[in-house]
């Protein structure tokens, strides 16, 4: 029998055992409740930065204290040390800081793998290091260089997705770049390069995402916001749009720094003012964004290995750049103001272009004096991208007049170019950076023809400074008082149906013919023009030759010279000499019926011999000269100098041409060439007052830009005033023109 003592103990032993338990299961459990949902998991804060742009200075000394990326730097390490930090970078990192641009963003590089970046979006400043420097920077891994929608054939140029453990679950952050990043159009023909739509790209990775176990999405976005808000609405996986690098887009007519839609999806967009922002981030019924702070990086005593290291290798760094850039380019005895008007002039006489267009923040202006170092010159230029030259028409060039009030212009004002009105259909030579060169191209929704100079704006500079140093000038006149040369060549194949009404007694005109024909002929014209601000000087060959049979039905070569000071963009007086003969001499009489008797014999004695007449017209008086219509007005003298020889006669000259174009390939033009004498004649001279015009009217159709064909009038009317005796010949015309321009 057991005893009774014992048997309590053990109940006693037993209950007590029991009531531990329980305290230990409940005190778990309690512990259990109070511990945060999802388990252990720590906050995560996602740091954030865009628009770096290499900010580095050029100093040692001081640095830590003065390079705001150095105190950047520091605060990284500091937020670390806080809690868990997710480092990316939005965009714009390695351009334009002299130092980054030195070393073609390696500087920028070294950076973010110091301090731990995950990524940074490839945005349009970043590409101006070019295609190949990013590649380079890519290949050495750390941070990751993110674009999803910047293809080469087809395939990611760059990594299109980063993946991140979040609080156990699996996060996608997107690199979208913006659609008007700008490459180098060389590269980009190289590399085979294009942008493609966002949506498709998505529409792409997200399979991708999901065979990966991928549960939210974030987008690193360099779009505007329209384009994020449509894309959140389009993909609802899509749970956060980080914005930063190439827009910081307007909504409703304020900055906006956090847009959240009803189901606390958002759009973040990050200033570009050398700071950071901490998003913090929980995954409470999908990613979303609970806190968010803007800070200014501050000096910190930083005690890490990384940090120092960094420190290190940027000292390094500079010392190179130092060594080959803090030299001096030339010294200069007066200050001289570095801005984008005096960025140019130096472009136009650079490349003797008549108008250079340069963005009003190419450089930022500065003073020079002294001493000019290289790094001047490299801090200034915010636009490294190539020099191009191009052709725009005077119409073209009106049309983007609005567009080029926010850039600085050289060469063209008040729609003048070097004193000249501007001539629609006129090519003039345009230089600018590729920048500009794509804007415009994209403001007049065509494809321009361009000459690539392989220069950038600091090697332009850097090569004037050293040499002829134009861009230190006082007075850019200079460039406007250049000759330019024109050449402008016409060309015609022509069916001409004359009708030619002859008065007895008339003398046929120089180049003119008395009988009326049907025929097939041609005609030509050169204008050889030198010009520059305050002179022109024309020189004009032209020909028109047509035969049938024995007879010359036109036989007429012409040179004309003419010279017009420039002392008004309309109006200007000239002075002219004009010379008309025959390409080919001309018989001096009809054949006789028979060769009997004197008279007869003279008449073939005359007959065998070729002569060539020759008509001199020397003029002076005023040129008008607009956009539609050219004409002069002036008095001289008019003289027949050979075969046969008559007196001098003296008269007024009009001469007109007018073009107006009704459609872009349909045009009217009218020409006018009259001499008028009244002056001088006495006697048996007077039939030399006389009445002379040549009148043409033409339709032409353009087929492209050398060939039209036209449908002409032209009427030839000379008037005897003495005895009113004339010559007239109309003529219908149909022809096959071709017309060129070259400018030197």
């Amino acid at each position: 029998m057991a005893d009774p003592s014992h048997t309590t103990e053990m109940k006693t032993f037993r209950n007590g055992r029991a009531g531990t338990t329980f305290f230990l299961i409940g005190a778990a459990l309690l512990i259990a409740l109070l511990r945060p949902a999802g388990g252990a998991a720590e906050p995560v804060t996602l740091l954030l930065t865009s628009n770096l742009e290499g900010r580095f200075i050029p100093d040692i000394e001081g640095q830590e204290t003065r390079d705001p990326m150095l105190l950047l730097g520091q605060s990284v390490v500091m937020e670390s040390r806080k809690g868990k930090v997710l480092y990316m970078d939005l965009g714009n990192s390695f351009y334009p800081g002299v130092l980054s641009k030195h070393n073609y963003g390696g500087a920028m590089m070294d950076f973010f793998r110091h301090f731990r970046c995950r990524s940074t979006l490839v945005s349009s400043m970043d590409l101006r290091i070019g295609v190949a420097g990013l590649e380079f920077l890519r290949k050495q891994g750390g941070t990751a260089l993110l674009s999803a929608n910047i293809r080469k054939d087809g395939s990611p140029l760059f990594t299109p997705y980063v993946i991140q453990e979040i609080q156990g679950k699996r996060v996608a952050f997107v690199g979208l770049s913006s659609k008007k990043i700008l490459f180098d159009i060389a590269e980009k023909n190289l590399y085979r390069i294009a942008i493609e739509d966002e949506a498709a790209v998505l529409n792409a990775v997200i399979p991708e995402l999901d065979r990966q176990s991928v549960g939210d999405i974030v987008l690193i976005s360099g779009l505007t916001y329209r384009e994020n808000v449509k894309l959140l609405n389009a993909f609802p996986r899509v749970r956060l749009v980080l914005s930063g690098g190439d827009h910081r887009g307007v909504l409703t007519g304020g900055r906006v720094v956090r847009l959240e839609l009803a189901d606390r999806r958002s759009i973040i967009t990050v200033p570009p003012d050398m700071g950071y922002c901490l998003l913090t981030l929980t995954l409470d019924g999908g990613l979303a964004v609970s806190g968010i702070q803007f800070r200014k990086p501050a000096h910190y005593a930083v005690d890490d290995g990384d940090y120092e290291d960094f420190v290190g290798r940027l000292t390094q760094w500079k010392k190179q750049f130092a060594a080959e850039q803090d030299m001096a380019l030339t010294r200069i005895d007066r200050p001289v103001r570095l801005d984008q008007g005096r960025i140019a002039h130096l472009l136009q006489d650079y490349t003797s272009a008549e108008v250079a267009i340069v963005k009003n923040n190419t450089v930022n202006p500065m003073d020079l004096g002294n001493d000019i170092r290289l790094v001047d010159v490299l801090s200034a230029v915010n636009d490294n991208y190539a020099v191009y030259t191009y052709r725009l028409t005077g119409e073209e060039l009106i049309a983007i007049r609005n567009m080029l009030g926010n850039y600085a212009v050289a060469g063209y004002r008040d729609r003048l170019i070097q004193g000249y009105i501007v001539m629609p259909r006129r090519k003039y030579l345009v230089v600018s950076t590729q920048t500009v060169f794509e804007e415009i191209q994209k403001a007049l929704q065509k494809k321009i023809a361009y000459k690539n100079t392989w220069k950038t704006i600091p090697d332009v500079i850097i090569g004037d400074l050293r040499g002829r140093k134009a861009v230190l000038a006082e007075d850019f006149g200079y460039i406007e008082r250049r000759f330019r040369y024109l050449i402008d060549m016409f060309f015609s194949a022509y069916y001409e149906a004359s009708r030619i009404i002859v008065d007895r007694g008339v003398k046929v005109p120089v180049g003119e013919t008395s009988k009326s024909y049907t025929k097939w002929g041609v005609e030509g014209k050169i204008d050889f023009v030198f010009y520059n601000r305050h002179h022109t000087i024309m020189v004009t060959p032209y020909i028109n030759y047509l035969r049938q049979n024995r007879d010359y039905l036109k036989n007429l070569i012409r040179g004309t010279v003419a010279y017009m000071p420039n002392l008004h963009p309309i109006v200007n007086p000239y002075i002219k000499s004009q010379i008309d003969t025959v390409l080919l001499p001309v018989r001096g009489a009809t054949m006789p019926a028979k060769v009997s008797d004197y008279d007869s014999l003279n008449q073939f004695m005359q007959y065998r011999k070729l002569l060539r007449p020759v008509t001199i017209r020397e003029t002076l008086g005023m040129n008008i000269h607009t956009k539609f219509l050219t004409g002069t007005f002036g008095c001289g003298i008019e003289k027949y100098v050979h075969d046969p020889v008559r007196p001098v006669v003296f008269g007024f000259e009009m001469l007109v041409n007018m073009k107006y174009e009704f459609l872009p390939n349909l045009a009217y033009s009218l020409k006018l060439d009259s001499f008028l004498s009244l002056i001088g004649a006495r006697g048996s001279n007077k039939e030399n007052n006389y009445f002379r015009s040549e009148i043409e009217n033409a339709i032409t159709i353009k087929m492209n830009n050398v060939l039209g064909v036209s449908l002409k009038h032209r009427w030839y009317y000379f008037q005897n005033l003495s005895d009113n005796r004339r010559y007239s010949n109309s003529q219908i015309v149909t022809s096959c023109d071709v017309k060129t321009d070259f400018k030197i």
